[in-house]
């Protein structure tokens, strides 16, 4: 038995905290993806998406392969709000709650679509 009690604290210090069984890594993870698309269904390629945490300013989402999908937030967790404008289509908005485990976020995925002018 004391060979385990001396394991267990230095396997704790070789992998960091324990959370859910699984050592915490430092991979970061998108909070958010948006699918950005018309009123017909057809991916936006060139909209431009933007997100704010929290209410603080905002930053830019990186636009994923120019398919009308970017990601936002870098494993911030709190109050997402998403800004998505592009030519010929009404601006839109929507807010969400991003949670976390400790670790890392639950990431989402969701779907904006623009109203064309």
């Amino acid at each position: 038995m004391q060979k385990l009690s001396i394991f267990v604290p230095i396997f704790t210090l070789l992998l960091g905290p324990m959370q859910g069984c699984q050592a915490c890594d430092e991979i970061l993870i998108y909070s958010v993806t948006v699918d950005v698309i018309d009123d017909e269904g057809s991916s936006i390629a060139d909209a431009m998406v933007t997100y704010s945490v929290d209410g603080a300013p905002e930053d830019l989402c990186v636009d994923i392969g120019g398919h009308g999908s970017f990601a936002c937030g870098l494993d911030e967790a709190g109050e997402l709000s998403i800004f998505v404008q592009a030519d010929g289509f009404l601006a839109d908005e929507a807010t969400l709650f991003i949670d976390d485990d400790g670790c890392h976020v639950a990431p989402e995925i969701m779907e904006m679509e623009l109203q064309s002018e």
